[in-house]
Parts: C-alpha cells; structure tokens; sequence
C-alpha cells in the first residue's frame, strides 16, 4: 500500500530549531521516565515523537514532520549532539516498528477454506538481515487509535511513522500508519513523524 501525495507542504525544520536529549534522559530506563526498554525485543524506545522532550512527566513540545533525508540527518545530528551521552539512536527498521503495534479489538480476521474459525490476516516482512517473517497485516476496524500504548507513548499519533526500511527503488521508504496499524511504502518527500530506537547495550 502507497500514501498518497495530498500537496501537502513540505515543513523546512531547522536542526536547531527541535530539542536534544540530555545524558541523563538517555540512561534512565525506567517505564516513568521518557524512554521505555521493551523486555522481549531488547529494544530502548524514545516515548516522546522526535521534536518533543519528557520533562520527567510528560511529552513535552510539538512533534515534527520531517521528510526522511531530514529525519535521517537529524538523528546523525542528534547523536554527535550528545557525545557524551547516548549516541546510537537511530530511525527503527520497519519490523522493530510494528512490534509497537496495539490493536484493542485484536487483528483483523478472515475465514479461510482450511479453517472454519476466522484466522489473521499476515503480510510478509523483511527484518535488518534481510530474511522474511509474517506479521499480522493490520488491526480489527474499531481498535483504539492510534494503534500504539497511549501509556508507554502518551503523544503518540494516529499518523505515519518513518523507518530506516527503503524499497528496492530507494525513492520509498516503508512506515507503519498508527491509524490502523498497517505497514506500507511513502515518498521520502512526504513529512512524517519519527519514534527513535536504540539496541540495549
């Protein structure tokens, strides 16, 4: 599935212009704090959007919309910002990002000719090594939105995130769309939101 361009404007967002992360937020791995270490994935989230700032309760700021060759510049930036702090975060590639996925009416459903009880619906995705998996294509019609932890994530939108997960073309790149939860491909021209990951040390 393709977004669709809508003429939308393209938001020139001056490096300077979006909040760093300090040393100290980047340590603290704490569920209270503003980030949040998933236990089965060993993956460490940044709970606010990039652009925002926990203030030890809250999200705090506006969320930027960044084409992906500015997000990708960006957290280079980032990490030489915070030399002496963390400086491994990075854009997630696209399996990381849907492991995020919450769908509060479960995945959607279809019957098929060898079950009589409605199975999940799976797509098939490439992981960093480049080996395929399934994974539930997108949530039931109905779930909360957006499809994510509003508790781990409270700022999170019902919007499309970028990936590190470029298309054979390399003029696309793949994203999750928090508003039902399903994967697929965007013009990198097209400002999106970004979560930021790290791998646990």
């Amino acid at each position: 599935m393709h977004r669709k361009n809508k003429n939308r404007l393209l938001l020139a967002v001056p490096f300077l212009a979006l909040p760093f992360l300090s040393p100290s937020y980047a340590q603290n791995q704490q569920d209270k704090t503003g980030i949040w270490k998933d236990k089965k994935t060993h993956l460490i989230w940044q709970r606010c959007n990039l652009g925002e700032q926990w203030n030890g309760q809250v999200c705090q700021g506006k969320a930027a919309q960044l084409t992906w060759d500015t997000a990708v510049a960006y957290v280079e930036h980032l990490n030489e910002k915070n030399s002496e702090g963390q400086t491994e975060w990075r854009l997630p590639a696209l399996d990381e990002l849907m492991t995020l996925r919450r769908c509060s009416k479960g995945w959607v459903k279809e019957t098929t000719t060898q079950s009589a009880r409605p199975v999940t619906i799976n797509t098939t995705i490439q992981n960093q090594r480049g080996m395929t998996k399934l994974a539930p294509i997108h949530c039931q019609r109905g779930s909360f939105k957006p499809t994510i932890s509003r508790r781990l994530f409270p700022t999170a939108k019902s919007a499309f995130y970028w990936t590190s997960s470029e298309t054979n073309e390399n003029l696309m790149v793949l994203g999750v769309d928090f508003q039902n939860g399903i994967a697929m491909s965007s013009s990198k021209a097209l400002p999106s939101y970004v979560r930021l990951v790290r791998n646990a040390k």
